[in-house]
């Protein structure tokens, strides 16, 4: 983005410049919602990359620019903040919800969720009100 408007020149109308943000806008909203809707698998660089239409390298910059974090880390952020949502209803065990959440295992799971909330998906999963623990 911030490479696209050095190139246009200041002469350009307020339309274009819009345009030029809401097609912008709108490739981020694709990218978003394909990182939601596979969460629960591995998710490439080169694949949100390709989405948006830019080098991974280009890519990276940009959303880390428009987003305050990079692209590794929204995800992983976004898996945990599920793993939240799915260790408050209760009805999954948390060896599953490390599944669904695209952790290879219960493991990958504590080690991420630890340091993302400060606690133990089985301490927030008791304080939750969360049964099935196993």
């Amino acid at each position: 983005m911030v490479v696209m408007r050095k190139v246009i020149p200041t002469t350009h109308s307020c339309t274009q410049q819009l345009s030029f943000d809401f097609v912008s806008t709108h490739r981020l909203q694709q990218v978003l919602s394909y990182i939601h809707s596979h969460l629960d698998q591995p998710i490439q660089l080169a694949e949100l990359a390709e989405i948006y239409g830019l080098s991974p390298y280009y890519f990276c910059r940009l959303f880390k620019q428009l987003m305050g974090v990079a692209p590794y880390q929204y995800v992983l952020q976004q898996r945990m903040e599920k793993a939240k949502q799915l260790l408050q209803q209760g009805q999954y065990a948390i060896a599953d919800i490390a599944l669904m959440v695209g952790c290879a295992d219960q493991s990958h799971l504590t080690k991420h969720f630890k340091k993302y909330t400060g606690v133990t998906p089985k301490y927030f999963a008791e304080n939750s009100g969360m049964t099935k623990i196993a």
